[in-house]
């Protein structure tokens, strides 16, 4: 299996004040932190990533997300990318400070999807990694906003069994600053322009 395992882009920070996301979000009954909505730097990052994998030679079938509105925004974006060919569906295994094995068990449940998507949160994501990688140098199992870590595993017994078969993030020197925006004035940088 190609698991693609996706830290959500960059979000806003956490408003005191009120819900941060755009009106009509559907987001009613979240908590604060759950409604917070991809930056101007996110959105660029998130689409970075669908660029990406619009081309990759393997696409995932599946794309799990957690329900927070940072998650749903990257996660959106990645399935728009791939044209309809997948899949996308809340999970609430990754819901933010679920543990990794909730995140395991997504995988056995899902051993006979060819090629899937993971879109959560850290801590879980990192360890998530950090348990089908072992052995990894550590800062290779940082997982920062926007990244996208794609590994080949055993499905039917993922401990250990990862190999990295790519590592995709929006250079931090590239795109806009983390100010909100609307997506549709975003325009994303190549790969290679810093």
């Amino acid at each position: 299996m190609r698991l693609y395992i996706v830290r959500h882009a960059k979000a806003a920070d956490l408003s005191a004040d009120s819900c941060c996301a755009p009106q009509g979000c559907g987001c009613t009954g979240m908590n604060a932190d759950s409604r917070r909505p991809l930056t101007r730097r996110g959105v660029a990052q998130a689409e970075f990533l669908a660029t990406w994998i619009g081309t990759a030679d393997r696409r995932p079938q599946l794309i799990l997300a957690s329900a927070a509105v940072r998650a749903m925004e990257t996660a959106t974006r990645l399935h728009r990318a791939l044209g309809g060919a997948c899949e996308l569906r809340i999970a609430s295994e990754l819901t933010q400070d679920r543990p990794v094995g909730d995140a395991l068990s997504l995988i056995q449940w899902h051993a006979q999807v060819r090629d899937l998507m993971f879109v959560g949160h850290n801590p879980q994501v990192g360890e998530l990694l950090s348990v089908l990688a072992c052995g990894l140098p550590p800062q290779q199992l940082l997982m920062r906003t926007g990244d996208l870590v794609a590994l080949d595993i055993r499905a039917s017994d993922p401990v250990g069994s990862a190999k990295i078969a790519d590592r995709q993030r929006l250079d931090d020197r590239a795109g806009p600053d983390d100010s909100l925006m609307p997506a549709s004035a975003i325009r994303v940088r190549a790969a290679g322009g810093c």
